[in-house]
């Protein structure tokens, strides 16, 4: 069994990233399809909302990668900024992903794509990947797919991976409820705090 940085409850086990998922690249250059629309998972599509692009083959400058529904794109860009996109399975269109994104497809007896989208935002795994960069300057660093292969992740039974996503799904969403309502309170907080310097400015107080 592969020694971790802790001791896991009885049942899971450390596995390294690579036993468990298919890293498989399969490029393709867009132009020569320039009337087929695409979703295109880019760098800035995910820091703009994690929303892909439709786009048309003839509308984007380089090759790609072609990806599959039911994979996770791990940013090999700039480790300091984590950037892990699960990829739903969708019929409507050919799905493209940028060369700066690692496709993770995983071993489906063993391990949940959405639980394997939770790990590679977690601490210890981003730890272990940062340790090895190259790159001279911060914003273009770039994780060598073989140490993200290489890193340990904790390995729940699948009941137990889909549990914990569960759980963490609902702390997500008490998470946005608070942030709307403390967006919520803040914006009454101004209100209020504008009217009484308008009635103070008006000598009202």
């Amino acid at each position: 069994m592969t020694e971790g940085p802790y001791e896991l409850p009885e049942g899971w086990r450390w596995v390294r990233l690579g036993e468990v998922v298919n890293h498989q690249r399969r490029s393709i250059d867009p132009r020569r399809f320039p009337d087929e629309i695409f979703l295109l998972y880019s760098i800035s599509a995910y820091d703009r909302g994690k929303v892909p692009e439709k786009v048309h083959g003839n509308e984007i400058g380089s090759s790609k990668l072609l990806i599959n529904g039911g994979q996770c794109l791990f940013s090999k860009l700039n480790p300091r900024i984590p950037r892990v996109w699960v990829v739903p399975k969708t019929g409507s269109y050919r799905q493209l992903a940028s060369s700066e994104f690692m496709p993770l497809t995983p071993r489906e007896d063993v391990l949940d794509l959405q639980y394997l989208g939770r790990v590679l935002l977690s601490g210890s795994f981003l730890g272990q990947v940062r340790r090895d960069v190259t790159g001279a300057t911060g914003s273009r660093q770039r994780l060598k797919p073989n140490v993200v292969l290489d890193a340990l992740i904790p390995l729940p039974p699948l009941p137990e991976q889909r549990r914990i996503v569960a759980y963490l799904d609902q702390v997500q969403a008490r998470v946005t409820a608070l942030k709307k309502a403390q967006e919520s309170t803040e914006a009454e907080l101004h209100r209020l705090e504008q009217a009484i310097l308008d009635r103070a400015f008006r000598g009202e107080l």
